[in-house]
């Protein structure tokens, strides 16, 4: 068998959690096929830890876990999509991972009261994992949160690859030193962070919070960190990332391409759609392209849009800007050739075909309905006829007239 795929539903899945999936197909199920366990999860808050445990044992980067969402998100954090859900006062992460090579593109959200531990959304206790266009959400009650991390690389000697993630609302209340949104733990290990958004990161009580807390080796690029407490902190090597603070809150000053002291404009911060705005002056056009990146090149943002390839201009974080163009027409008339564009008469009723013969010349009106810049995408207009009795002619290329 190449691939397999089961489902986690709340009602009439193969499984009713993620949990459950993890637990039903290790071992001699995982082993039994060589390809890629999809477990597809549906729309509902799964609130049940998870935990892949040490059972799957013949993973590679041909045979692996990728944990999908069957209904996007958008983008943002949405309702209408699966979420695993920490609402309990423990210590137990939302998500364990300890089988490499595993790939993660869902949602995390954290609605508790935490008042007696601190936790994990996600830890990492694996290699080669890969997240990439996840959401993470730690809302809580913002009074006495006490989340640790969104991400944790755990493992000692593992590398992981967090691309086109979006982290929202962590907040912390204790004096511990290490809480952040994405950590790095042991010296022996490696981040690849591209393209995240990170925002809205702070610590109640007097002690700092992060964007990024590095132990190992951390490569940043075109991250984009908003109203964050400090952005990161221990040795990184950050690129073409953007900051609403100043060059002294962790990014390195002199990095290429660094922007610090950043405003930057999304469509809908307040409901949390961290979408770049068209008019964005802090983000859109200052990224790197990573279309050919020697390790981990890739081309699409969190949407699954494309950001362009070899030769494109990138934006920084999780997002892409890209124009879409839509053209409808709504409405034509026929009018004679007796005139200037202003005083040619009409010639039958709008949005009727004519009869014409062939030694006729006659004006044509169209109304299009347009959505997006015209200008930024290359089209044309074309017509061609049929004479009576015979058939269609080619399509010929409309020249427009200044």
């Amino acid at each position: 068998m190449a691939d397999k795929t089961v489902t986690v539903k709340s009602v009439d899945g193969d499984y009713s959690s993620l949990n459950a999936a993890f637990s039903g197909e290790d071992g001699v199920a995982f082993d039994a096929y060589s390809g890629v366990l999809h477990i597809v999860c549906y729309n509902f808050a799964d609130s049940i830890e998870a935990n892949t445990g040490t059972g799957f044992s013949s993973e590679s980067s041909t045979h692996y876990i990728s944990i999908e969402a069957y209904d996007s998100h958008g983008g943002k954090l949405s309702t209408n999509s699966y979420r695993i859900n920490h609402n309990l006062d423990n210590s137990n992460p939302s998500l364990w991972i300890e089988v490499d090579y595993t790939r993660i593109s869902i949602q995390f959200t954290n609605t508790f009261l935490q008042t007696r531990y601190a936790t994990h959304l996600l830890v990492l206790y694996s290699n080669y994992c890969i997240v990439k266009n996840c959401i993470f959400d730690s809302s809580g009650d913002t009074s006495t949160a006490g989340l640790d991390t969104h991400i944790i690389l755990a493992a000692s000697s593992a590398t992981c690859y967090l691309i086109n993630n979006v982290h929202d609302r962590f907040v912390a209340s204790d004096s511990g030193t290490h809480k952040s949104v994405i950590r790095i733990e042991q010296a022996t290990s490696t981040a690849y962070i591209y393209n995240c958004t990170i925002c809205n990161v702070n610590n109640l009580d007097s002690a700092n919070s992060w964007g990024i807390r590095n132990s190992g080796t951390c490569i940043v690029k075109n991250t984009l960190f908003y109203n964050c407490e400090n952005d990161a902190t221990g040795t990184i090597s950050d690129t073409y990332c953007s900051t609403t603070n100043d060059n002294t809150k962790g990014l390195t000053a002199a990095g290429t391409g660094n922007r610090f002291s950043q405003t930057f404009t999304f469509i809908d911060s307040g409901n949390f759609d961290f979408h770049l705005d068209p008019d964005d002056a802090g983000a859109l056009g200052y990224g790197l392209n990573l279309y050919n990146d020697a390790t981990y090149p890739f081309q699409d943002d969190i949407d699954g849009q494309d950001r362009g390839g070899s030769g494109a201009t990138w934006d920084i974080g999780a997002d892409e800007y890209v124009i879409t163009l839509a053209i409808e027409q709504e409405g034509f008339w026929f009018r004679n050739d007796d005139g200037s564009e202003s005083t040619a008469t009409g010639k039958g009723n709008k949005d009727a075909n004519i009869t014409l013969n062939s030694d006729t010349q006659a004006r044509l009106r169209m109304l299009l309905n347009v959505t997006g810049d015209p200008a930024s995408k290359n089209f044309q207009l074309e017509y061609r006829y049929k004479p009576s009795g015979g058939a269609f002619g080619s399509w010929t290329k409309i020249n427009l007239l200044g």
